[in-house]
């Protein structure tokens, strides 16, 4: 690409008009934030209808209306074709490929840029469709640092980085960022030195230092997996598992020393393990080499315009959505003010860390669903639709924003963590179960070894027998009774009734309430922190 001038460029007087309204198109869409641009050709009238494209809708783009000039039509379809090195013969098959186009200021443009667009072709009834992704170079190169992201979610990142092999799998639908993200991480890894291997269809960003390969017939994902193997890599990026053989061939190479991240259709962090058992990898490979999992999209909020209005309560219809979501607050109270564009977007994220409990549930549950409740005792673990309503709890977008990115049809993942329990006893409310986790995680990132109910304690959010009685509901409280059997302050056969009588309330009181009832143990002895450091077999971890 180095060697083609800088924009489109006229060859005959005929066709500059066409040049130089492909050149101003793309520079309008980019001054705009738009993301995609169609173009469709009806041949039998030589008609150009220039569309934009975003998540919701296709409508009409720039100031041109329906292009009827035949020289035009030929001059867009001949120009990007030639740009994007592709055959013009090629009419009667989908074709892809990869245009930059570099603007400068110098040349009579209000600025540097630099676009990469990434071209699909298809054959229609009418004639053809273009589309052609805009991404700017500059921007989408995005460090670690510039992407949004909360401390706890940073952390995750950051113990990534130091991983050495293993894999790494990202979902979510096309514009929803896993380029982005992923070159961010694969950026640091190359600041930290490391072979750097990618396969993609196409190379959505020729990125120095990283050895890329574009797919071919010839260079399928599988293919190229199999051969890094014999290049010394110390990363990977595989762009897409979408088959049996490509998912063996990555499993293979997390099994070989290799660091592995790659892409997979899937809605949410839990599904990306359902799509590879499906793919028909043993569970238990999956449980040994997989490291993490993430969901992302991006939510459109609002930009440099804030609206200065007051939030509103929800509607009844918006309360049900939220109650079927697993967040819903009476106290809620959202920005009415609809979007004007999709301009400002953040992203979301839902990720799962492969710890050990998490690990054994992918062993041995048939319910997938079993892995978002084992990992949502994790600090940073949110489903996308909480991270989506904790932003707009914040006022950064309307509620109507999250319901039309994530969705009518939601799943509630039940929770035992103490923050979720806290805000369910009315202790805690959502913006301070935020800061609990954001304290955590600053505390965290400072080497201090710290967990969720250190930090609730610590702000002065909720008192040490406020979080006993939390824990007190959870599922595996009764484990917590071997603390006081170990120090012989109760028998098997007391410990056996407290038990018995906290099941028979549906654990809809705490445990060590019940214990103090029967008069068994005393509130001196239960609301201390040795409780809560306690360990047993079957206990799960308090984060």
């Amino acid at each position: 690409m180095s060697g083609l001038p800088l924009l489109f460029v006229s060859t005959t007087g005929r066709d500059s008009k066409g040049v130089e309204m492909l050149n101003q198109l793309f520079w309008m869409a980019s001054e705009e934030g738009v993301s995609d641009i169609q173009l469709r050709f009806c041949e039998d009238t030589k008609t150009v209808k220039i569309m934009q494209v975003d998540d919701s809708s296709v409508r009409p783009f720039g100031p041109w209306g329906d292009i009827t000039d035949a020289t035009i039509y030929d001059v867009f379809d001949s120009r990007i074709r030639s740009r994007a090195s592709i055959d013009a013969s090629i009419k009667q098959r989908d074709v892809d490929g990869r245009i930059r186009l570099m603007y400068r200021k110098e040349k009579g443009w209000p600025a540097d840029r630099t676009l990469d667009l990434r071209l699909s072709i298809i054959p229609t009834i009418a004639g053809q469709t273009h589309v052609l992704r805009i991404q700017d170079a500059a921007s989408s190169l995005m460090s670690l640092d510039d992407i949004t992201m909360h401390r706890a979610m940073r952390n995750i990142f950051d113990s990534l980085l130091r991983e050495r092999q293993g894999l790494c799998a990202v979902c979510g639908p096309t514009g929803s960022g896993k380029t982005t993200l992923l070159n961010s991480i694969l950026m640091e890894f190359k600041r930290r030195g490391k072979n750097i291997k990618t396969v993609e269809h196409p190379v959505e960003y020729v990125i120095d230092g990283f050895d890329q390969i574009n797919v071919t017939d010839q260079m399928s994902f599988a293919r190229s997996a199999r051969a890094f193997m014999r290049q010394r890599p110390h990363v990977i990026l595989v762009g897409e598992v979408r088959d049996t053989e490509t998912a063996l061939a990555v499993m293979q190479l997390a099994n070989t020393g290799h660091l592995v991240f790659f892409t997979v259709h899937s809605d949410d962090a839990h599904g990306i393990i359902k799509r590879l058992v499906e793919l028909g990898i043993p569970r238990d490979s999956i449980a040994q080499s997989l490291k993490l999992v993430i969901a992302q999209r991006l939510l459109p909020v609002y930009g440099k315009n804030m609206p200065d209005v007051e939030c509103q309560p929800p509607s009844d219809l918006d309360k049900a959505w939220l109650r079927a979501a697993g967040s819903y607050d009476p106290t809620d109270k959202f920005m009415p003010v609809p979007l004007d564009s999709d301009e400002f977007r953040l992203p979301l994220f839902e990720t799962i860390r492969v710890t050990p409990d998490v690990r054994n549930v992918i062993r041995e549950s048939s319910n997938f669903l079993d892995i978002a409740v084992a990992a949502s005792r994790q600090p940073q673990y949110e489903t996308l639709a909480e991270y989506a309503i904790r932003l707009a709890r914040q006022g950064k977008a309307p509620l109507s924003a999250v319901r039309h990115l994530i969705g009518e049809t939601v799943i509630r993942v039940p929770s035992e963590r103490i923050d979720k329990l806290l805000i369910k006893a009315g202790a805690l409310t959502h913006a301070q179960a935020h800061e609990v986790i954001e304290h955590q995680a600053e505390k965290l990132h400072a080497g201090e070894v710290c967990l969720m109910w250190q930090s609730v304690i610590d702000l002065g959010y909720a008192s040490l027998e406020q979080v006993i009685d939390a824990v007190g509901k959870t599922s595996d409280a009764h484990v917590r009774l071997g603390y006081f059997f170990e120090n012989e302050r109760l028998s098997q056969e007391q410990a056996d009734q407290i038990v018995a009588d906290w099941k028979a309330t549906n654990r809809a009181t705490s445990i060590f309430k019940i214990a103090i009832k029967h008069k068994l143990l005393t509130h001196e002895e239960i609301y201390v922190k040795e409780i809560l450091y306690y360990i047993a077999p079957g206990l799960s971890p308090l984060y």
